[in-house]
């Protein structure tokens, strides 16, 4: 796996790399892990109460989705991390969210339940969050996104 130095060692759920080559992991404990090009951990993020299950580097941002229904979002420059919003999902998730895509403020989320959920102007002071339909019905959303104005999921579907 790596080298984890002084951050718990844990299982990891999710990843992705930022352009500058930075690798972030979600952890089970919550954490989101910051590791170098030399397969260390250089910096851990407490984002969530539960175990991290999506994460995405988009435009400046590191986005990570959590089994305790909340939403980070946090903006990342020159290995300084400054926490933006934390978005609870609360009741409209019903399940936790396992993908995540963003652009132009916009969160699209693939939940637990197969469900897709889109908050428009997510940093906004006032957002707008919809269901926009239950797709993968008796199944995790693995994956999504944009594609042509029309969004692509994956999933588990049982």
């Amino acid at each position: 796996m790596g080298i984890f130095g002084k951050a718990a060692a844990c299982k990891h759920l999710c990843a992705v790399f930022d352009e500058e080559g930075w690798l972030y992991s979600g952890g089970e404990s919550g954490l989101i892990y910051v590791w170098s090009d030399k397969c260390e951990v250089v910096k851990t993020i407490k984002a969530h109460a539960e175990p991290v299950t999506s994460i995405i580097y988009s435009q400046g941002k590191l986005i990570s989705g959590s089994k305790d229904s909340k939403i980070a979002v946090i903006t990342c420059a020159g290995g300084n991390f400054k926490l933006d919003k934390i978005v609870d999902l609360g009741y409209m998730a019903l399940k936790y969210p396992r993908s995540i895509d963003f652009f132009n403020n916009n969160l699209l989320l693939g939940l637990r339940n197969g469900s897709i959920m889109e908050i428009k102007n997510v940093l906004d002071e006032k957002s707008e969050t919809k269901i926009l339909m239950h797709s993968h019905y008796e199944g995790e959303t693995w994956g999504l996104t944009v594609f042509e104005n029309k969004f692509v999921t994956s999933g588990g579907d049982n």
